[in-house]
């Protein structure tokens, strides 16, 4: 007997406390995203919980079907679309897990929209530093995923700096956190059972040999979007999975929460229009401004 979406369908109903759709009108609605692209799934999943999240990856995993988490799909390649399961986050999966107003730290389920915390953190005197335009509908899971950033790149760089660890559900539906692992620490954690230590552990052994060619090779350029951050992921004494993952574009896990550092918002804003006899003196008047305002390292 043929499998059919609607048997996928009633398979995950009976798995998820949350939503499943395998109508016309849910599927059509789901193949489309900002890209150019329309891929149309074979059902869409609305996880309530990191339980029901782990379910359908399970279930994905276990019977060969392609899976893709969605957060706004705001993305212009096509990232939130596959001819398998669809995982919209936003609708349900979207809490404030914890708030530390005196340290700074905000822990999201990936659904949450950007925008909507920022006018929370508000209230208290914070916000989140990368502004991507996209921040009026992207959920942390999406910007966490895509490592976005935004028109103020070079004071806060991208959204892997903000990064204190994520919960995330591998590939065979397991949950581990991961965060930054100190070097010194590695060869004591290669008897642990834990599965995110024997993560940093893999990531510590791939990419140790590597550092140099990665110094080397890794363009300079500010803006940058090549590939996995394999130039984060081993830094300043740390093995950083949870950098490796961010910007992954779920290839490597799907995003359940994220506890991202918080920044406090500029006592003062102002726009300066510039003008210049010549594009050369504008293109060095840019350079000496940018030397002046930094991203942070870490």
């Amino acid at each position: 007997m043929a499998v059919t979406p609607q048997m996928i369908a009633g398979k995950l109903r009976t798995q998820v406390s949350g939503k499943v759709y395998d109508d016309p009108l849910h599927l059509a609605f789901y193949s489309t995203d900002a890209s150019i692209y329309q891929i149309t799934p074979t059902c869409v999943v609305l996880p309530r919980s990191v339980a029901d999240i782990q379910a359908t990856v399970r279930f994905a995993a276990e019977n060969g079907i392609p899976l893709a988490a969605r957060g706004a799909g705001s993305g212009l390649a096509g990232e939130s679309l596959c001819r398998g399961i669809v995982m919209d986050t936003t609708e349900l999966f979207h809490d404030v897990v914890e708030l530390d107003a005196d340290v700074g730290l905000v822990t999201c389920q990936a659904g949450v929209v950007l925008e909507r915390l920022n006018a929370r953190l508000a209230k208290l005197g914070w916000q989140f530093g990368p502004d991507p335009a996209s921040g009026t509908r992207a959920s942390i899971g999406g910007i966490t995923a895509n490592n976005s950033t935004g028109a103020h790149s070079i004071k806060y760089g991208y959204v892997e700096a903000h990064v204190e660890s994520m919960k995330v559900i591998l590939a065979d539906g397991q949950v581990e956190t991961l965060r930054a692992v100190p070097v010194s620490r590695i060869d004591n954690l290669r008897r642990s059972s834990n599965r995110a230590d024997q993560l940093a552990v893999a990531v510590h052994d791939l990419l140790a040999p590597q550092q140099a060619a990665i110094a080397n090779r890794w363009p300079k350029s500010q803006r940058n979007r090549s590939g996995y951050n394999l130039h984060r992921a081993m830094m300043d004494g740390f093995v950083n999975p949870h950098r490796l993952v961010t910007g992954s574009e779920g290839t490597l896990a799907v995003i359940g929460e994220v506890t991202l550092r918080l920044v406090r918002p500029p006592k003062v804003k102002a726009l300066i229009q510039l003008h210049f006899a010549t594009l050369d003196d504008s293109a060095r008047a840019a350079a000496a401004i940018f030397s002046c305002s930094r991203p942070p390292a870490n």
